[in-house]
């Protein structure tokens, strides 16, 4: 994750032009798939507790650098803005129905208003 990190913060912009295109587009979308197949088993707690803390830390990274490159580089980001703002805007309204939810998660809650803030 911090190589990725540090990748797209410092290249994303070459990195978007020309032969490494696709490969940028792979990244972003594995990112994407990850977080969409983890964030609703962690808001869900639907697996053991200690696994849960391991996927939160983890998740909360990965969203992190999405919020990250977004911020660093929004006209490159753009194009993959559509999918991660649904999700993210679809995830935050299911943590605010529930308080109780939106506590136990108040660090993804976090990084969801940070994207969508941006």
């Amino acid at each position: 994750t911090r190589v990725v990190a540090y990748l797209l913060g410092s290249s994303f912009v070459k990195l978007s032009d020309g032969a490494t295109l696709s490969l940028v587009d792979q990244v972003i979308l594995t990112i994407q798939s990850f977080i969409g197949q983890w964030l609703p088993v962690v808001i869900a707690e639907s697996v053991a507790a200690e696994e849960i803390d391991l996927l939160k830390e983890l998740l909360k990274l990965q969203m992190q650098l999405v919020v990250d490159t977004q911020v660093t580089h929004p006209m490159e980001f753009g194009r993959f803005l559509g999918g991660f703002l649904a999700m993210f805007y679809t995830t935050l309204v299911t943590l605010l129905c529930d308080r109780t939810v939106t506590l136990r998660n108040s660090e993804i809650t976090v990084v969801l208003l940070q994207f969508l803030s941006n």
